[in-house]
Parts: C-alpha cells; sequence; structure tokens
C-alpha cells in the first residue's frame, strides 16, 4: 500500500515527475485550482465540467499558450481537450480557439475551431522515439478564452508505467497551499525530521517537515496497528518562530492513490439526520467521482464519515477522524483511486509559538471477503478506539431513562419497583429537564421548557426540592450508578451560566432580535474550554455522577464563520480550535475523574467521527427513536447498518405492552430502557432484561448480515453474532412478508465441525454440519426470532 511506501522512504513517495516547459499566460492547475484574471489568484474548485464530461486533473492551457513535456522516457501520451462549458451563461465572453499538437517540430493534430460549448477532443499518440511534444493552444478572435485545459493527460512507459499530469509532485499523502503555493511542489525541498517508536504492536512515526524560509513546521503522525494493519494518520501545523507565518488553505489531511482495477466501486452511508434513513448504506460504481460530505459542523450529518472502496478481492476501509465539517472526494484514475479528504474552509496564518491539529484518516486494506474485513476494522475499532473506564475496557450499560423533570419522590418510588420487582439494570439515568424553574414539570421531550432552560444547571425545585444529591444517593444506595444529561456546549439567553460568564458564550448577530436564543460555548477561546472543564468537573463531584452524556442540539458552523469575519486572515481557525478544544474538554474531564464514561449525543448520533466514538459511546444513535410510532424495521436497519463501522451504540427500547418484537428491534451492545416502570408487566420485563443480559456478550463478537430487507414490509432482516463457538442469529419477519421459512448458512462456523442450534424460544434444536445450512422457521407475522448456536 501506498503507505507503506511512503514509510519506507521516510517521509517522501518517489517522484513520478513528468518534466515540461511553458510558454505565454500558462499557469499550474495541479487538480484543484484555476486561475481567474479578475481576482488575480488561485482558489479551490473541484475541476472542470466540461460540455460532455467531467475532468477532476486538468492543466490550464488559456488561448495564447503553449506547452512542451519531454517525452523521452515515454511510449504513449494520451489526453482530452477542451473548455470549461459554463452553464449559467453558455457564451458569454468565450472566445474561439483551436489546439494543435506537435512531436519534435511535426504537426500530428489540429482540432477544429471550438468554443465552450464545444466537446472535448481526446488525442491518443505513439510517441516512441520521440523526443518532444508541444501542444498550443491557438486563439482565433479577440475574445481571450481563459479556461481552456489538458485534462487526463496520461504518460505511459515502455513497462506500462502511467504517469498522470497534475499528480507528478504529488509524493506526499496529504496536501495544503502555502501562500497559495501547493505543497506538491515545494514539500520534497524542505527538511524532514524522521522519528519512529514503538508502543506494543503498535508503530508510532512523526515525521516534521521544515520551511527552510519561514517559521512554519508540518508535523504528520502515523500509527501503524500492525495486528489489524490499520494505518491512523493525523495532520498537525506549527509555528516555531517569533513572526506570524505565511497563509495556510486547502488542507487535506489525507491525499495520495490507491492501486485498483478499473473495476472499483465505494461503499458509504448516511449520517444520522433523525429519520428511518439514518446510517443507511449506499454503493456507486466508481466511473469519475464521489464527492462525500457534511454539513452544519457536525461529523456525521448528511453521511457518515466512514466509506469503504472495493476493488477485486481486496479494497480499503476507510474513516475520517474531525469532529467538524469535512469533505471527502474519491476519484478514478488510471490504476487507481485518488483519495482525499480534509477541512472545507481554511485560510489562515499562525501566531508565533501556535500549533494546531487539522483531522486525520484510517484506513485498513484487505484481501478477501468484505464482511471479514469489516469484522477485522470492528475488533480494531473496540481494542484501540472506544472509551475506557479507569483505563480498562467495559460493557456499554443497560440503563433506564425516566425523563429528567420526573419528581424525586417518584424516582423513589421507581427505584423502589425496581429492587422489588428485580428488575435489574446497571445505571439509572437522570435525562434532560432536570434543571431550571420550570413550573408545570415537562413531561416529555417535546415540552419546548427543557430547551428553554438551558444554562440552568441547578436542580428545578420543583422536582428537586431536596436537591440533586439525595436523588444521586437514593440511585447508589439501591446498587445503581448514576448518568445525568448536561449540554454545557449550549445555553440560552439570560440563563445563569450566560449572565455569569458572558465572556464565555457567544450568540449569532441574527438571533439577538428573539428574546430567547441559543449561546454557544466560545471553544474556541482555552479559557472558555477551561471554564467549561472546571464547570462539569465540579457537577460530576457535587452530584456523584457515573456516566456523563452530553448532548450537543446545535450547529455551530454558522457560529464558526461569523467568528472568522472578526480576523478575515484567520478563516477556519475558529473551527480548528473549537473543534480541538472539545477533545480537550472531554480528555481532561476524563484525567481528572477516570470512574466515569462519557455518552456521546448530538441530536442523535451526529458525531459519529473517529476521533469521538474513541471519546463517547452513542447509546443515543438517532433522534428517530423520539418519535412514538417510530417503524420498527427502521431501528433493525440502524443497527445492521451502523455495527460494521462503529461497534459500540444503543437505541431507546420502549417496553410498553410485553412487546417482543419492539425489544428485540432494539437489541444492540447497550440499552436504554424507556418506561420500565410504568406499564407494570414485570413479567414480561423480567425476561427482556434477563434475554438482554444472555444477547450482550454476542453484540460484542464478530458480525454479519444475513438478509437486509430494509423498511420493505414483505420482507425480513437477519443478523449473525458470533464469538468463539458459539453465536447468535436474531431474525425479524415483518408485518406483510408472507415468508415464514430461510435456509441460513452460518459464517460463524468451523465448516467441519458440528452445532446445535436452539430457537430460544421454544427449546427446539437442530444439529447442524457448520458447511450445511439450517431453517430458520418464524411462524408469524410481525415476529423476531431469536436463534443460539454451539458447536458439540
Amino acid at each position: 500500500m501506498v503507505l507503506e511506501e511512503f514509510i519506507k522512504n521516510k517521509g517522501l513517495l518517489p517522484k513520478k515527475e513528468i518534466k515540461y516547459k511553458a510558454t505565454g499566460k500558462e499557469e499550474r492547475f495541479n487538480g484543484y485550482s484555476y486561475y481567474d484574471p479578475w481576482k488575480g489568484d488561485f482558489f479551490y474548485t473541484y475541476g472542470f465540467e466540461a460540455k460532455d464530461g467531467f475532468f477532476q486533473r486538468a492543466k490550464g492551457l488559456p488561448a495564447g499558450c503553449e506547452i512542451t513535456f519531454d517525452v523521452t522516457d515515454f511510449v504513449k501520451v494520451s489526453c482530452y481537450l477542451g473548455a470549461y462549458y459554463n452553464y449559467l451563461v453558455p457564451m458569454a465572453s468565450f472566445g474561439k480557439f483551436k489546439f494543435v499538437a506537435y512531436l519534435d517540430g511535426e504537426k500530428v493534430l489540429e482540432t477544429g475551431d471550438m468554443h465552450c460549448d464545444t466537446p472535448v477532443v481526446f488525442m491518443d499518440l505513439d510517441v516512441s522515439n520521440s523526443k518532444e511534444l508541444t501542444i498550443e493552444c491557438v486563439a482565433l478572435d479577440n475574445k481571450w478564452q481563459r479556461e481552456t485545459f489538458i485534462g487526463e493527460a496520461t504518460f505511459i512507459k515502455e513497462n506500462g508505467e502511467a504517469y498522470v499530469l497534475g499528480e507528478a509532485d504529488n509524493n506526499s499523502i496529504f496536501s495544503f497551499k502555502y501562500d497559495g503555493v501547493s505543497s506538491k511542489e515545494f514539500l520534497s525541498t524542505w527538511d524532514c525530521d524522521w522519528k519512529e517508536e514503538k508502543e506494543g504492536d503498535v508503530n508510532i512515526y512523526t515525521i516534521i517537515y521544515k520551511a527552510p524560509s519561514s517559521p512554519l513546521e508540518v508535523i504528520l503522525e502515523i500509527k501503524h496497528y500492525t495486528k489489524y494493519n490499520v494505518f491512523w494518520q493525523k495532520l498537525y501545523f506549527e509555528n516555531v518562530g517569533s513572526e506570524n507565518s505565511g497563509k495556510i488553505s486547502n488542507i487535506s489531511f489525507v491525499d495520495y492513490n490507491l492501486t485498483t482495477s478499473k473495476n472499483v466501486s465505494v461503499e458509504y452511508a448516511n449520517g444520522s439526520d433523525a429519520t428511518e434513513y439514518d446510517f443507511m448504506h449506499k454503493t456507486k460504481v466508481l466511473d469519475k467521482q464521489l464527492h462525500l460530505d457534511t454539513y452544519g459542523g457536525r461529523p456525521s450529518s448528511r453521511y457518515l464519515p466512514y466509506f469503504r472502496i472495493d476493488d477485486v478481492d481486496m479494497g480499503y476501509l476507510c474513516g475520517i477522524g474531525w469532529s467538524g465539517d469535512w469533505i471527502a472526494d474519491i476519484i478514478k484514475i488510471e490504476k487507481g483511486v485518488n483519495v482525499k479528504s480534509g477541512l472545507t474552509n481554511f485560510n489562515s496564518y499562525l501566531k508565533p509559538k501556535e500549533k494546531i491539529m487539522v483531522g486525520g484518516f484510517a484506513i485498513m486494506e484487505y484481501r478477501g471477503d468484505i464482511p471479514t474485513a469489516h469484522n477485522n476494522w470492528r475488533r480494531f475499532m473496540y481494542e484501540y478506539n472506544s472509551p475506557r473506564i479507569k483505563g480498562e475496557h467495559f460493557r456499554v450499560p443497560l440503563c433506564y431513562v425516566p425523563w429528567g423533570s420526573t419528581h424525586e419522590d417518584v424516582h423513589a418510588k421507581y427505584m423502589d419497583i425496581m429492587k422489588e420487582e428485580k428488575l435489574k439494570v446497571d445505571y439509572y439515568w437522570i435525562d434532560a429537564g432536570w434543571y431550571g424553574n420550570i413550573e408545570g414539570l415537562s413531561e416529555t421531550c417535546f415540552d419546548a421548557g427543557w430547551g428553554d432552560e438551558t444554562g440552568n444547571w441547578y436542580p428545578n425545585p420543583g422536582a428537586y426540592p431536596s436537591g440533586m444529591e439525595k436523588t444521586s444517593k437514593r440511585i447508589h444506595d439501591s446498587g445503581m450508578k448514576m448518568v445525568m444529561w448536561i449540554e454545557p456546549v449550549r445555553a440560552r439567553n439570560n440563563t445563569q451560566i450566560v449572565n455569569d460568564n458572558p465572556q464565555y458564550f457567544y450568540a449569532l448577530d441574527r438571533d439577538k432580535e428573539n428574546e430567547k436564543y441559543d449561546n454557544i460555548l466560545s471553544l474556541w477561546d482555552d479559557e472558555a474550554c477551561d471554564f467549561c472543564i472546571d464547570f462539569l468537573d465540579k457537577k460530576i463531584k457535587d452530584y456523584g455522577i457515573d456516566c456523563y452524556e452530553e448532548d450537543f442540539n446545535i450547529n455551530p458552523k454558522a457560529y464558526w464563520v461569523q467568528k472568522d469575519k472578526e480576523d478575515p486572515d484567520r478563516i477556519g481557525m475558529a473551527e480548528v480550535k473549537f473543534v480541538t478544544n472539545h477533545w480537550r474538554f472531554w480528555d481532561t474531564v476524563k484525567e481528572r475523574n477516570p470512574h466515569i464514561f462519557i455518552i456521546n449525543c448530538a441530536s442523535g448520533g451526529r458525531k459519529l467521527d473517529m476521533e469521538t466514538v474513541g471519546r463517547g459511546v452513542a447509546m443515543w444513535r438517532s433522534d428517530y427513536g423520539c418519535y412514538v410510532n417510530y417503524d420498527h424495521s427502521a431501528i433493525q436497519n440502524h443497527t445492521m447498518s451502523l455495527m460494521p463501522w462503529v461497534p459500540l451504540h444503543s437505541a431507546g427500547i420502549k417496553t410498553q405492552g410485553g412487546d417482543m418484537y419492539d425489544f428485540r428491534s432494539s437489541l444492540s451492545t447497550g440499552s436504554i430502557l424507556i418506561n420500565l416502570v410504568t406499564d407494570y408487566e414485570y413479567d414480561f420485563e423480567r425476561k427482556m432484561l434477563n434475554e438482554y443480559h444472555f444477547m450482550q456478550k454476542y453484540m460484542y463478537g464478530d458480525f454479519w448480515v444475513i438478509i437486509q430487507g430494509g423498511l420493505d414490509k414483505t420482507m425480513w432482516n437477519a443478523y449473525e453474532m458470533a464469538l468463539g463457538n458459539e453465536g447468535a442469529v436474531l431474525a425479524y419477519r415483518h408485518e406483510e412478508s408472507p415468508i415464514d421459512e430461510l435456509k441460513v448458512a452460518l459464517k460463524g462456523v468451523k465448516p467441519d465441525k458440528e452445532y446445535i442450534i436452539r430457537d430460544i424460544d421454544t427449546n427446539d434444536t437442530q444439529t447442524i454440519k457448520g458447511s450445511q445450512s439450517f431453517n430458520l422457521k418464524i411462524e408469524n407475522k410481525r415476529q423476531a426470532k431469536i436463534f443460539v448456536y454451539k458447536e458439540l
């Protein structure tokens, strides 16, 4: 893989150089920029859209210019010649032109008259025994055509090796611009310090690139998790001098080429937007390019920050480590794909001694079948990138969560019922609404009162007249641990925390006309971060909190953009500081309170990037679960779609009515019980809790989708989990499915071993060899079944 070659060469890939010289107004495009004569500078774009195609890698050749290539080492050259097509104003101020090509001075191609509305021309030349190829763009009238280009210019050597124009200087695995010039042009000329370390089975490489005439240093950290062959790279910039650095922009924390065949596809997934389609997988056959991004500043809105590139019997699993806005492009190139991911909006200098982290990217190459690859990824994520308590892995707990404004006496009554009825859960969860001064206590999350009081972080005297300490003590005396919901990053105007500490909060100018508006914690300010650390640390200690649930019900991007306007030379710095200080906030709180774990919530699962899931568990993975009449097949699909990427997560279970289909639809690595003691179905609930504890161990094993019928009510959903020599199958027959039986080939078995399979409802068994299929039968519509198996 390219990363192994990069490490072998200690910080730079061997150059694949195409030598050329240009005359006239030629400007360098290097794939992502083009020259705007009205502005006189470069700016970011995604390539050229011509009349009949999209060209990601292109070099501008305005009319009146020519470019000459040294083709001594090549036998074939091919490219597309054309111009950008302006869909809005197709013929506005665009002149006529033509291309002429010469080999060693002899004309070998001349196009007809062209303009922006003309199809591109493909040129394919045998350059064996030739020395120079010259391509000239000739202006045919007095309207200079500025946006003509050479696209996908490919130079082939006799051994078949391909060099592509625009990649000639891309000999690193990341990219950026410094004072408007691409790092692809200069990074190889910088001094490079190389450091290698080893921590267990993790190899750590630190590469420091030092600018020769600037205080800027670029630090690349690569961790190679050799057990699973995962490489995780992180990119930093540091000003080590006493003066401001130059401008840094167009940051891509990953930018390199992967070798593949021509038959490549990409599997990616929706993010969490509180719909039945959350986390649903999609597949695109890669013909040109797939563009992924997020919106609003929360990293798993719109798309999940994970994707898989599939080739023939091999491929790559990829994860993005940035907890703000990101973009990713997977681009088809000659003999492979280019993978590029980075920040959406950064153009800033660094102050003296300032250091920033700007994102990371993890990649695992796989060979063989895709489910095995995802199981290796799951194991990697759990072993190396999951939260811990006192340094140790833990099982995601079973929690009971009554609404936060429930009266303290009712909480006490609930705990008495749980003890009396032997309804054993791990954590008792004080949800939103426990704070402020709401009269007529809110009943549910759909009551607006809880949102208006965020920032009044003291117990509501109407619900907790004795203070929170009494309820906390009661929880611990009952043998449970305490979860508390707090949202410190968002606070309504005129609440206590804002009025007492206005210097740490920030509002949008457009919102201030309303009496009640949201402020955001100014996490781009180190002092605001320190304030928040102290605030939460005190709450944890005062209330005896064992688990801190942070919610994040706000899109922060608009606040970052407004903050950036205060210093236009520091665009993007508000986001970078906000994101990295948020990590520091969580990390420091954990250092001070190693007994806690953090629940990661952001209007459900809108913060599921690599960095965030390594710090907190998404126990409420989608706000779709807030809806009273949610589609159970959607909840099943949320599990099956998220499990291959993020192993630790859970959903809510509404236990009313003894509905086993509901309960089993929401099984996951952890669980949240919504109304455990309010429906008096205690026999059912004891059975349900026992089943959860019995099943939980399998959720940490390997995982396979058997059938994913999605939201189709005439289909099934089913998946398998295996741990050692045993496993389980969860199957759901939807409410309109005419199918009552399937033959299933188990995945977590050895073909030559015998297994006994048991229906846990009826205790009926069947014995099969691992090489055989077993009969999976569900007699009734809208019924869920669990089958467990064990090697004999």
